[in-house]
């Protein structure tokens, strides 16, 4: 199952050198995608409508009842482990939350569910759409801020990285994104660009798909207010 991408943010020409440098998106990485934007649409819409309630949780377990005793702080309680969940499995995904709007929530839905439910690709996207360039993208970003999140914890009180950690950091990106990692962006997690992740992130990602590191945010991160850094590249 795969899913690469023709028009978008970088222009043809240069989403096709991306095709050649993109890793392919599984059925388990695309059920886990579409499982975290179901989630997502879920409390967009209840934050749309003003309420913090949280998404139903993965476990299939029920969120506490507002009715029930000490409702306010329960739920409340239940919101923040959710927030907490979501953003370990999907480092990036409370972002998306913030600056993804309904409509775009339920478009990745869609382009998701068509891929599980075809025969390993989405049919092709309307005129004028991304051509699921994003699928590959956004999975490769979870995978390599995962990675980044724990060098950057462990190393937290040495500032430094053993041939060990980065072994194993390596080889995390591999199962998880389908690349390789040299030991530069490990070693960078420790001090990070403007001490910001995202920015290794989205760099590293600019390198292995081949195109500039704003049109990957822009495209995963479609602004609804300006960025909180930015890209030099």
């Amino acid at each position: 199952m795969s899913a690469t991408g023709g028009r978008g943010a970088g222009g043809g020409q240069d989403h096709q050198s991306a095709q050649t440098a993109a890793p392919v998106i599984s059925g388990e990485q695309a059920a886990a995608l579409l499982r975290k934007y179901q989630l997502l649409a879920v409390w967009r819409k209840s934050k749309d409508l003003g309420g913090e309630t949280p998404p139903p949780r993965g476990d299939g377990a029920r969120a506490p009842s507002p009715n029930a005793p000490d409702a306010t702080a329960a739920v409340d309680q239940a919101h923040r482990a959710a927030l907490r969940s979501l953003s370990r499995e999907f480092p990036g995904a409370l972002r998306e939350l913030d600056v993804l709007g309904l409509p775009e929530i339920s478009r990745r839905i869609v382009r998701l569910t068509l891929l599980l439910n075809g025969t390993g690709q989405a049919p092709a996207a309307p005129p004028g759409e991304d051509n699921d360039l994003w699928m590959p993208l956004i999975a490769a970003y979870h995978g390599l801020m995962r990675v980044a999140l724990t060098v950057k914890r462990d190393s937290a009180r040495t500032r430094i990285v053993s041939a060990a950690e980065v072994a194993r950091a390596q080889a995390a990106v591999q199962a998880s994104c389908g690349f390789s990692i040299d030991e530069s962006f490990v070693q960078a997690a420790v001090r990070p660009p403007a001490g910001r992740l995202a920015v290794l992130v989205l760099t590293a990602l600019a390198q292995r798909f081949r195109l500039p590191a704003g049109d990957i945010s822009r495209l995963l991160f479609p602004p609804r207010r300006p960025a909180p850094y930015d890209l030099l590249t």
